[in-house]
């Protein structure tokens, strides 16, 4: 009963481990899985973490000074210094530093946006051409099974003297031979596409992921509007005014750097 019970429940957790990955949403799979994306995402997280780090006051300084012979001062003699110091930059520059870092993290979100759609837009591609080629082989093999049956009649009827030549059976010979050669590239081609969906999904690629409707119809919108929507959405068109910015904010850092510092501390 133990036994019957355990193969029962296996059985069941195969069968809702399957359904749950037919259902699997093919571009949420990509973007979970491909290499370019997590390691776009890893350099988001990082510009994240770092601009904690940036725009704060530098660490203490603490100098020690030891002397041969003690030396008079007012206090008494001294033997030893020790200095605990604090520099203050001044002139905006731990502002700048920050505002630098905070962008460079808005440009690693951008380049994470970026992998993205890259990976989507290969994904969409890649599936296009699966499923047209899947289509021009699925005809070709029917036809090639015409002309199968069509060459087995004509040597039939040749061979019972109701044919007077063979060239109808040379003729479908040649036609055979054309079509398998073609279905030959097409296979070859597929096993590519196969390849490059494999990669994008790091190997987890499943022919289950193929299903449904690929993009919606993007000829609805007019010129006006992809050019708008190329200003205000697309990455490359947002991360070239961000590298200006940040180019602008270095150049004013670049000036102050030569401006002197507060130092502040205690003997």
């Amino acid at each position: 009963m133990r036994k019957k019970l355990s193969f029962v429940l296996l059985a069941a957790l195969l069968a809702g481990a399957l359904a749950a990955q037919e259902k699997t949403d093919p571009v949420q799979l990509v973007l979970q899985t491909n290499r370019a994306v997590l390691a776009a995402r890893e350099a988001h997280k990082a510009a994240l973490e770092e601009i904690r780090t940036t725009g704060v006051l530098p660490d203490l300084m603490l100098e020690g000074t030891f002397f041969t012979a003690p030396i008079e001062t007012k206090n008494g003699p001294m033997e030893a210094q020790i200095m605990l110091g604090q520099r203050i930059p001044l002139w905006g520059k731990l502002s700048r530093h920050k505002k630098i870092g905070i962008m460079k993290a808005e440009a690693a979100a951008l380049f994470l946006k970026s992998a993205e759609i890259n990976a989507i837009y290969s994904l969409n591609v890649n599936r296009a051409r699966y499923g047209k080629i899947q289509n021009s082989l699925a005809i070709l093999r029917q036809y090639q099974i015409d002309l199968q049956s069509s060459r087995t009649v004509a040597l039939t009827q040749y061979s019972t003297g109701m044919g007077t030549t063979q060239h109808p059976v040379l003729k479908l010979q040649i036609e055979m031979s054309m079509i398998e050669s073609r279905i030959n590239i097409l296979e070859s081609q597929l096993e590519t596409v196969v390849s490059e969906l494999q990669t994008l999904f790091d190997g987890q690629f499943s022919k289950r992921l193929l299903g449904g409707e690929l993009v919606e119809d993007l000829s609805q919108f007019s010129k006006e509007w992809w050019l708008e929507a190329a200003k205000l959405k697309n990455p490359g068109y947002l991360l070239a005014g961000n590298e200006r910015q940040i180019a602008v904010i270095q150049s004013e850092l670049a000036r102050r750097e030569n401006y002197p510092d507060l130092v502040a501390g205690v003997n």
